[in-house]
């Protein structure tokens, strides 16, 4: 959602050409987690995998894409009450960042439950 819906402007891989295919039953249902729903959600997690790789490839192929000038060019995220940004900032800030952010989490978590987070 991140790359191709809101940097690229394009149509989302679960919407689209992997409707019914993710190993979610409701992907969109996702992005507004609830209790009820991480009880009952269901995963296939090998369409999940691959549907994963999809989304990894088109992503690669549009930051491939991307020259300098690109970085500068402002994206307009009022719909999901974020403003405006360069698409510089904007895959600083919520790609990289919101990686390294879940990245500590997962760590922390595993250091709740005594097993190794980061490695040093």
């Amino acid at each position: 959602m991140m790359i191709n819906g809101l940097a690229k402007g394009g149509a989302l891989l679960f919407a689209t050409s992997w409707a019914g295919k993710t190993g979610l039953e409701d992907p969109q249902a996702a992005f507004m987690t609830t209790l009820e729903w991480a009880q009952t959600v269901r995963v296939d997690l090998d369409a999940l995998n691959d549907y994963a790789q999809a989304v990894y490839k088109i992503t690669d192929a549009y930051l491939a894409t991307l020259e300098e000038d690109d970085l500068g060019r402002v994206i307009d995220l009022t719909e999901q009450n974020m403003g405006e940004w360069s698409l510089g900032a904007f895959l600083i800030s919520y790609v990289l960042c919101h990686v390294r952010d879940i990245m500590g989490e997962v760590s922390a978590l595993k250091g709740v439950y005594g097993l190794q987070g980061y490695p040093f």
